[in-house]
């Protein structure tokens, strides 16, 4: 037990030899205060009136007793123990997962009560519940009134609070159950910890009586779902629609304790099919009618339907006669409707397609305490459950019956009719019209593009553009470099430096004139005349080779954009030959075209439809599926060679039509502002893409088998044309 001042909140922690269930025996002398040692005859006397009080509580707690009783039982033996100010029992909803923070009383007695507690200072009261019930710990809390604050833990009353958790024997993180004491303001620490003593005793007698409701509200779902189960398998094996009715009425009004469960058609002006227990109805009676009525009155999106008032009283007289079955003259009140709409499937058998006209029509004689609102979740499951499986069952036989003149005609004629039936559906299916398409493969390139390559075998120095880039006509693309190239013109240099300085040579030797010697002379000039030309044709070679590496830097000789992916990575520093392709230059603005390659058998359609109208095709990047450009026809190009590493679709293999033709068409590119923002990058030369040609109607027949036909019918000419040409010359002859 943890010790506190007194003006301060403690926290209980019972023994280890406290019994959790021990129904009387447990000692209640901390209701004693510190420092009394000689306890009279008046303490002993309100020891005695509380144990017996506790001996109640045990005795009730093993009882089965509705729990309403049973917390109104509680709240006044506390109260009457404690002589406190009030008690409350607070309990979370059904649905208390979804709303973990909610407690609402289920029980209260005595002055002080959650009633007490202001409207401003509930919230902040809710935390309190929220943190003892997460705690586990008994607490007692000490009065803050007026606290309006909701984060803040808090008891608003002017009395402090002995809260205790009830251990229920759930699941859940946190008690779902909780007993609010509110003691005497003026009671020291001693008392406070034998009033939370007392009350954590109470809370465990509490545990144990929920934990025993708790394994009979299983035990009772668990019988109620086996007599269900029992029930539909039962129905199921009637032989016919009517005695599938009479189980399933019966089994109703005798699982769930209706006074009467009747079975209603409401096709046309409606009729009542069965009614639990009665063996004959009169349907000119006012209660058939009524029954009908209501039937019909449901709203199909809220099956099942509950009544929730219970003003609308049904007087029964199915039976004209006084026998033990009827219950002429009574009063009865319509409970639940239920039906099997189209737009609900059932849960059980996914085969509803459309609106059943049955209804179930559950009533109750007036007056009793049937209010649907009081019905458990499960009993309302189960009763649903077994409604549907009931109404399936009961039209399965329906429409095997309403089948049973079939078996009039001999077996002969219903094969027969048979046949003729799936023939005229499959005629019909075949007959359905569809668009019309022709779909293959493709590739993109632009109608103007400069296509680069290498002038001479040469080494890539440098790469002056990247993929995507806009140029201008002369810009600088690549920069190539020769090394024999560079070589011969160093050679060149040198050598000419060598002709230079000779040729200097002889020219001073001449202006010098030491020589007088006219031959001598004469042969010096011819030596320099002979360097001079030697000058000339070293310049010369030396144009030649400037010429040629000036032809190594390569240039655009239009506007446009680089094609070319991953130039660096692909060029730079990489020896290429003469006449290898580098890069391209896609001309800026061009027009796209599409090489589409037709199989032969599609090249007759696609001219037909030429013929009669604007052929109209669509265009799907395979890197942009989600990009749809239209294109016209241009032209039909030559006859390819069949690409068998190509996988083509059935339809354009088959009976031996490989051949491809090339047909070119010409994207129309998008103007509006939807398709403004796809660059003139998204399309790139080759790059893979599927045109699908629209050429109008056809029929589904058409589409599955048309190829097989054609190609049957082209085969039957072949081996039978030589002959009809000889039979008609032969006539010719005659």
């Amino acid at each position: 037990m943890a010790t506190a001042p007194a003006n301060e909140p403690f926290v209980f922690v019972p023994s280890a030899n406290r019994g959790r269930r021990g129904g009387g025996a447990t000692s209640t002398h901390g209701f004693s205060h510190a420092g009394h040692t000689n306890d009279g005859p008046i303490v002993d006397q309100t020891r005695r009136e509380i144990a017996e009080i506790v001996r109640e509580i045990a005795s009730k707690s093993r009882q089965e007793i509705p729990l309403d009783s049973y917390l109104r039982f509680l709240c006044d033996r506390t109260l009457r123990a404690m002589a406190a100010e009030g008690v409350v029992i607070w309990g979370q909803p059904a649905d208390h997962r979804h709303h973990p923070a909610i407690f609402e009383p289920l029980s209260r007695i005595g002055r002080i009560t959650d009633q007490s507690i202001a409207q401003s200072s509930f919230a902040a009261h809710q935390r309190l519940l929220l943190e003892v019930a997460q705690s586990g710990e008994p607490v007692v809390v000490p009065s803050t009134p007026q606290a309006t604050d909701s984060e803040i833990p808090a008891n608003p009353t002017d009395f402090p609070a002995a809260i205790v958790s009830i251990a229920a024997g759930n699941s859940a993180p946190s008690p779902r159950y909780l007993i609010e004491v509110f003691l005497e303001p003026d009671g020291g620490v001693a008392t406070q910890r034998g009033y939370l003593r007392f009350v954590a005793q109470v809370a465990d007698l509490a545990g144990e009586y929920f934990r025993d409701e708790q394994l009979r509200t299983l035990i009772a779902q668990q019988t109620l779902a086996e007599h269900s189960d029992t029930a539909i398998a039962i129905i199921n094996r009637a032989e016919s629609g009517l005695r599938a009715a009479n189980l399933a009425v019966d089994s109703i009004a005798d699982l769930f304790h209706f006074a009467r469960v009747a079975l209603c058609d409401v096709r046309g002006r409606g009729r009542v099919i069965s009614v639990s227990h009665v063996d004959t109805i009169d349907h000119r009676s006012d209660a058939v009618r009524n029954l009908i009525t209501a039937a019909n009155e449901i709203s199909l999106d809220l099956t099942p339907w509950w009544n929730e008032s219970l003003d609308d009283p049904v007087t029964e007289a199915f039976d004209g006669s006084q026998t033990e079955s009827s219950v002429d003259a009574q009063h009865l009140e319509v409970i639940a409707v239920f039906g099997l709409p189209s737009s609900q499937t059932s849960r059980s058998a996914r085969i509803r397609t459309v609106e059943s006209p049955y209804r179930i029509v559950a009533l109750n004689r007036a007056g009793e305490n049937r209010n649907p609102q009081g019905f458990p979740a499960h009993v309302k499951r189960e009763l649903n459950r077994l409604a549907e499986n009931a109404l399936l069952a009961i039209e399965r036989r329906s429409q095997r019956q309403s089948l049973a003149w079939l078996n009039r005609f001999p077996s002969t004629a219903k094969r027969l009719m048979s046949w003729g039936l799936f023939i005229t559906i499959a005629a019909c299916l075949l007959l359905i019209p569809i668009p019309k398409t022709v779909d293959v493969p493709a590739t993109l390139r632009p109608s103007s593009m400069l296509r680069l390559t290498a002038t001479r075998d040469a080494i890539v120095d440098q790469v002056h553009v990247e993929h995507g880039q806009s140029v201008q006509r002369g810009d600088l693309l690549l920069s190539l470099v020769d090394p024999s190239l560079e070589q011969k013109m160093t050679e060149l240099v040198g050598r000419r430096a060598v002709l230079v300085q000779r040729h200097a040579s002889l020219t001073e030797s001449i202006v010098d004139g030491s020589s007088r010697d006219f031959d001598q002379i004469e042969k010096v000039q011819g030596q320099r005349g002979v360097v001079e030309e030697e000058i000339a044709s070293v310049d010369q070679q030396m144009r030649l080779l400037s010429e040629l590496r000036g032809s190594l830097q390569l240039r655009s000789d239009r506007d446009g954009i680089i094609d070319a992916w991953q130039v660096q990575e692909r060029l730079a520093n990489r020896p290429v030959h003469r006449g290898e392709p580098l890069l391209q230059v896609v001309s800026q603005p061009t027009k796209w075209l599409v090489d589409a390659r037709v199989p032969q058998n599609r090249i007759a359609t696609l001219r037909t439809t030429g013929e009669n109208e604007q052929l109209l095709a669509s265009v799907t990047l395979h890197d942009q599926p989600e990009r749809i450009l239209p294109a016209l026809l241009e032209h039909f190009g030559p006859v390819l060679a069949a690409d068998h590493s190509r996988s083509m679709p059935n339809a354009q293999t088959a009976f031996g039509e490989r051949d491809l033709v090339s047909v070119t068409l010409s994207l129309s590119m998008p103007q509006d502002e939807d398709e403004a923002h796809h660059s003139p990058l998204d399309l790139r030369n080759e790059a893979p893409a599927q045109v699908v040609f629209h050429c109008g109607k056809s029929t589904l027949g058409d589409f599955l088998f048309g190829d097989l036909y054609r190609s049957v019918v082209r085969r039957v000419r072949l081996h039978l044309g030589p002959s009809t040409v000889a039979i008609s010359s032969t006539y010719e002859q005659k």
